[in-house]
Parts: C-alpha cells; sequence; structure tokens
C-alpha cells in the first residue's frame, strides 16, 4: 500500500493514496525527472475521488489505485472502493476498473466524468466465467479462505466421500487464534447463503454457519445436541457481546442451514423437509460493517464448529455450501 513509482515517458511517477481509507480518501499523483526528486505536483490533483460527491453517492472510499497499460496501449486505472447500504458498508474494499488517458504528461481519469462509472468502457477482452452457485467441500477451491493460520487437520476431506469433515476446537471466533472456520467472501447485499450439515456433536459442542467481520463482530446460526433432541441457535456478537437472539428445536442432526440477506436485514432458516423454517428474522447486520464494527477489509460467510472439551470431541460432516447472488432481481441501479 506504499506509493506506487512508474517511469512513462522519461517521468518517474508517484501515485499515491491520501485522506486515508474511508470517506476522504483519494488518488493523487506527482513526476519528476529524478526519481530521488523532487517531484512536481500535478495541478489537478486529486485525479480521483468520491469525497466530493456527498454521502447519498452509491460509492465511497476511492483510493489506493493502480495504473496499468495494455498490449495495446491502452491505459487503465484499478482502484479500491466501498458500495455503502442504507450508509453503511458490509463489503470491504473491492475492486474497480476506469478508463484513463494522458493529457500534457498527466493522467486524466474517466475523461468527461472524472468518477468512478456503473459501466466503464474499455477494449479488453473478455472471458466468460461462470462461478458454481454449488460448491462442493470436499473439493479445493481458490475462494476458500481460513482465519488465520489455519489448523489443517481439522479440516478432513477423505474420512467421507464427498462431504468435508470438520474437527471442533475450543478455539471461538472470539479469539485471537485460528477456529475451525471456512468461509467465502461476501459480495452482495443480497445473497441467499446455504450449507448443509450432517452433526455428530458432543454436549455443549456447536456447528452451524457464520457471518464474521471480526473478532467483535459476527452472527452465528448453529445446532448443538440438547438431551434427546437438538436446539438450533441464532447468536450474535456484537462489540465482544453475546447474545442467543432465538432459538428451536430440531429433530434431525442433518439440516440445511440459510442466511438469506436483503440490503441490511438478515433471516436465518433451515430447510427441513426442503421446507423453510425460520430461526430468526429481521436482524440488523449493519453492526458488520466498517462504520461500526471498524476495519475496511469486509465480511466472509462460512462454516464452524466448536468444542469446549479438549478430547473426545464430536464432529460435523459438511456436503456443500451454496451462495446464490439476489442483487440481479433488486433492479437497483448503482448510479
Amino acid at each position: 500500500e506504499a506509493p506506487h513509482i512508474y517511469k512513462i515517458n522519461g517521468y518517474y511517477y508517484l501515485l499515491i493514496a491520501e485522506g486515508g481509507t474511508g470517506f476522504n480518501h483519494c488518488v493523487t499523483i506527482a513526476r519528476s525527472k529524478n526519481v530521488e526528486g523532487p517531484y512536481e505536483n500535478n495541478p489537478n490533483n486529486p485525479i480521483l475521488t468520491h469525497r466530493h460527491l456527498g454521502r447519498d453517492f452509491p460509492v465511497w472510499n476511492v483510493g489506493h489505485a493502480d495504473i496499468v497499460e495494455t498490449p495495446e496501449n491502452d491505459w487503465y486505472l484499478v482502484c479500491l472502493a466501498s458500495r455503502p447500504y442504507d450508509g453503511y458498508s458490509n463489503l470491504g474494499r473491492e475492486t474497480f476498473l476506469a478508463e484513463m488517458i494522458w493529457e500534457d504528461g498527466w493522467p486524466v481519469v474517466n475523461p468527461g466524468e472524472g468518477r468512478l462509472l456503473e459501466e466503464a468502457p474499455h477494449k479488453l477482452p473478455l472471458v466468460p466465467y461462470q462461478r458454481p452457485e454449488k460448491r462442493m467441500l470436499a473439493q479445493d477451491s481458490p475462494e476458500y479462505v481460513y482465519l488465520r493460520n489455519p489448523y489443517m487437520e481439522n479440516y478432513d476431506k477423505r474420512v467421507r466421500n464427498g462431504w468435508l469433515r470438520l474437527h471442533p476446537t475450543n478455539v471461538d471466533l472470539t479469539m485471537h487464534d485460528s477456529p475451525t472456520y471456512l468461509g467465502i467472501r461476501q459480495e452482495s447485499m443480497y445473497y441467499d447463503f446455504q450449507a448443509k450439515a450432517d452433526a455428530n456433536l458432543k454436549d455443549g459442542e456447536e456447528a452451524g454457519i457464520v457471518i464474521l467481520q471480526s473478532d467483535e463482530y459476527s452472527m452465528r446460526l448453529v445446532i448443538t445436541p440438547s438431551k434427546d433432541t437438538y436446539e438450533v441457535k441464532m447468536i450474535t456478537i456484537l462489540g465482544g457481546e453475546e447474545n442467543v437472539v432465538k432459538s428451536i428445536n430440531v429433530s434431525n442432526s442433518e439440516v440445511v442451514f440459510g442466511f438469506r440477506g436483503i440490503r441490511q436485514k438478515l433471516t436465518a432458516y433451515l430447510l427441513v423437509d426442503n421446507s423453510e423454517v425460520v430461526v430468526a428474522d429481521d436482524i440488523d447486520t449493519h453492526y458488520l460493517s466498517t462504520e461500526v464494527a471498524g476495519g475496511f477489509v469486509g465480511c466472509t460467510l462460512g462454516i464452524y464448529a466448536y468444542s469446549p472439551h479438549s478430547k473426545d470431541k464430536g464432529y460435523v460432516d459438511f456436503e456443500w455450501i451454496t451462495m446464490k447472488d439476489l442483487e440481479k432481481h433488486a433492479q437497483k441501479s448503482l448510479f
């Protein structure tokens, strides 16, 4: 995240991120004939920012850019920015693309507009890619993320064909360690996330799905043994304080967990015999945003297992997760 230096047409260009990573973020540039300087400030700085567009504009926190020249000598700028929803940004900082030209030896971003566009003109080759909605967890994927340095012995793909077995540990989501957690990044505020699980847990253990922002802010839907049945709980951790929002009893240890998010409202549910059973509804997720929880990396959604025991633990098998993007059904233009 340091300033970037490029040598272009005899000048050294210093591309700089200024204004912090929040609302006042911006991209500026300077140049010099000598790499050691002194550097001349671009009189039109900043070359890109959204801070002057107000908080009702749908993209904030624009900055940390990079300049790219294609083999065809076209120029583009890629940068980071955030999409807020209802005044809060839960998705972290995402990558945006802008056209760039040169005028009088200085870059001009999206000429005539000077801001990011919902549809950016470009001449780049398109490579069709269909992301699978269902991800079989016994298969590896570059999308999968763990917390800190994972203990891979807790993720077993061999013991049950077609399933991923999670071995719970006594590291929970609030600890500065690596719990048994595998996730994918949240990329939309209109989504339906599901995971199929078969739990074989001991007393006090739990397993299920999680929306994770940090060790102090997360929400989880988990199953735990309860006498002759099973209890499913919707639990939030906000500011480090844990609260059971609601719980229900189920008779079967094999369940499909679900989180359906529409902007800042979340529904936690189960699929039982292909019928939806709502555990908790209208859960406010703005607490998982940068503006409340801090940071700017966004949330992940994933599967999780925990045990308070040091030995004689149970386990949980997950067969698949799905992430359905509902944003195209929202019919909402960003810009």
